[in-house]
């Protein structure tokens, strides 16, 4: 039987309350926590510690890689085991009746769900995965 997966179910916000980015100060993993009215970066290696209001930091995701078709990136690893699944499933539905543009589904690049690109995105996920 074919895999079967939603991705027009979740919503981009779905997934940033906690993205992982790269820290400025010392390159390695960094936390940014979406509160109201305010995004908090923190980082556990060096320490850095840092309050914006209302303004997402322009720091780099951690888990992200460059590929030929473009930049391929998640908030979080809950971000990216959806997009593995997304990518994986062979079978993607969707509820015509509630279509939303603001689903992951509907935002994410066509070549992600691409069949041909399908095992190089997964062997990216599982080196990202690791990181």
């Amino acid at each position: 039987m074919k895999e079967r997966f939603n991705a027009y179910d979740k919503k981009t916000h779905d997934f940033n309350n906690e993205i992982l980015v790269v820290c400025k100060n010392c390159k390695n993993k960094a936390i940014v926590k979406n509160r109201v009215n305010q995004i908090k970066v923190t980082c556990k290696n060096c320490g850095y510690n840092k309050t914006h209001n209302n303004a997402m930091p322009s720091e780099d995701y951690w888990l992200s890689t460059q590929l030929s078709h473009g930049t391929f990136w998640a908030y979080n690893y809950e971000h990216l085991d959806f997009l593995k699944k997304h990518i994986s499933a062979e079978l993607r539905e969707r509820n015509l009746d509630e279509i939303k543009n603001n689903s992951v589904g509907s935002r994410l690049p066509k070549w992600i769900s691409s069949k041909k690109n399908r095992s190089e995105l997964l062997k990216i996920i599982e080196k990202l995965k690791s990181k």
